[in-house]
C-alpha cells in the first residue's frame, strides 16, 4: 500500500490499487479513501442470482463509521455489465442514496439494464468528498423478459 498526504493521524490517505481478484476475474476501480469507515456489505442481490425484473434494488449492510456520526453518510452505488469476454462496462453514473437504520438501498431505475446480462455491483459511503472503502463486488443477472402480444380479434 502507498500512503499520500501527511504525515497527522488525522489526514493519511490510503490509496487503494485496481481490485484484483482470483481466477482472472475482471477487477473494478481503486480509490482513495479518506473516510474512516468499514465497506458495507452487499446482501442482495448477489451470488449471481436472478433478478425478479429489470429493476433490482441493490441492498447493502451498513457501514460501521469511526469518529463520524452514522447519520450524515451517503452511500455511493455502481452497477457494471459484465461482457462476454469478462470486461466490464460501468452503467450510468455512480448513484447515492441517504443511509437508512441498518441497511441501505437503491433501486435500478428503469431502462439502465438490458435483460438476459450479468452485473456486479458495489457501494461504499461518502459524506461529502470523504469517501470509504468500496465494498466487495456483488453478482446479479437480469431475467429475460418475454412480451406477449394480445390475441387479435377474428372476424
Amino acid at each position: 500500500n502507498v500512503y499520500e498526504g501527511s504525515a497527522s493521524l488525522t489526514d493519511i490517505r490510503l490509496y487503494v490499487p485496481r481490485m484484483a481478484t482470483r481466477e482472472g476475474r475482471p477487477t473494478l476501480p481503486g480509490d482513495i479513501i479518506s473516510l474512516k469507515t468499514s465497506a458495507p456489505v452487499p446482501q442482495s442481490p448477489a451470488f449471481n442470482t436472478e433478478t425478479e425484473g429489470m429493476t433490482p434494488k441493490l441492498t447493502a449492510t451498513n457501514s460501521q463509521p469511526s469518529y463520524v456520526s452514522s447519520a450524515d453518510l451517503i452511500y455511493d452505488f455502481e452497477i457494471y455489465k459484465v461482457a462476454n469476454d469478462g470486461g466490464l462496462t460501468k452503467v450510468g453514473t455512480t448513484r447515492s442514496a441517504t443511509q437508512t437504520v441498518t441497511v441501505t438501498s437503491y433501486t435500478v431505475p428503469a431502462g439502465d439494464l438490458v435483460q438476459n446480462s450479468t452485473y456486479v455491483w458495489r457501494t461504499r459511503t461518502r459524506i461529502g468528498t470523504d469517501h470509504g472503502p468500496w465494498s466487495n463486488a456483488a453478482a446479479f443477472r437480469t431475467p429475460t423478459v418475454v412480451a406477449l402480444e394480445a390475441p387479435g380479434l377474428r372476424q
